[in-house]
């Protein structure tokens, strides 16, 4: 059947969606009949009813019959996500195993998190040349390096600070998507926040590392003298000093001294690794 016969076996426009021909704009752009200039049959069509601007599954209203079962496939819907309206979610045939297979290895997030002065980019450092010595493709995101380009907009506030980890988790779920092992370093103070990147991965494939070091210790160090400032007064909302730290209640790695001595890098480094071997993200 071609399209035209097709076009003139459409029932009666469905007057409890308000649809007529004309009101019909196929998602590509372009009507019903100008379709049938380019195309001698149909497989599928997905449009936009002009009198309400949200998509419609046409094969649900006038199925095919060249193609069995053709009124029951769902096809994407315009969707409205934050302040961006009028959009679809684009499907590819490439998936996130297919990339886990090239890469042999398994996409996760390992989400660092910890006072200033704990340890964090130390650990993230040591465990991606781990990673690469094994063969395995990671990436850093360090909450210093990020606040340089994609959050140099952003304070310490707490509204600052939660869009902070919002977007690196978002960033974060990308790289666990294209396959890496996606190691982010952060002091990420907030439990909520945190859990909301949790949310966003699938169950397991967000790993939560916490470096349990006292805050004298951290102090001690205080590797960037940011301490020695919040003390002073001159940095406000400095976590662990006039901000809180919400330790993780349920992680999956916790960090801590032993008979009061800190860990090696590379004790620390191999405690992840070991984690990620057992759990089977080394393998695809």
């Amino acid at each position: 059947m071609g399209f035209r016969d097709w076009e003139k076996s459409l029932p009666p426009p469905s007057e409890e969606l308000g649809l007529t021909r004309s009101s019909i704009k196929l998602a590509h752009g372009g009507t019903l009949s100008s379709l049938s200039e380019r195309y001698g049959s149909i497989h599928f069509l997905l449009g936009i009813n002009t009198n309400t601007s949200r998509a419609i599954d046409l094969s649900s209203i006038f199925p095919h019959p060249s193609r069995p079962g053709f009124g029951k496939t769902k096809w994407p819907a315009m969707s409205s996500v934050g302040k961006s309206t009028n959009i679809f979610w684009q499907e590819c045939p490439l998936g996130k195993h297919d990339r886990e297979k090239l890469l042999k290895q398994r996409g996760c997030v390992v989400w660092i998190t910890g006072l200033s002065g704990s340890g964090k980019s130390t650990l993230a450092c040591t465990l991606g040349r781990e990673l690469h010595t094994r063969g395995k493709l990671s990436y850093i995101l360090d909450g210093d390096n990020l606040r340089h380009g994609l959050n140099k907009d952003l304070g310490f506030k707490a509204e600052d600070r939660a869009e902070n980890i919002r977007r690196v988790g978002e960033v974060a779920k990308l790289f666990a998507d294209a396959g890496l092992i996606c190691i982010a370093s952060l002091i990420s103070p907030y439990r909520r926040d945190r859990d909301t990147c949790r949310a966003l991965l699938p169950d397991a494939s967000f790993i939560e590392v916490y470096m349990n070091m006292p805050l004298d210790v951290c102090e001690a160090r205080d590797p960037k003298g940011l301490y020695k400032l919040a003390r002073a007064g001159k940095i406000k909302g400095f976590t662990g000093i006039d901000d809180p730290y919400e330790p993780p209640l349920n992680c999956e790695i916790e960090i801590q001294q032993q008979d009061g001595i800190c860990p090696s890098p590379c004790v620390m480094a191999g405690q992840v690794v070991t984690y990620l071997e057992e759990k089977g993200f080394l393998h695809a």
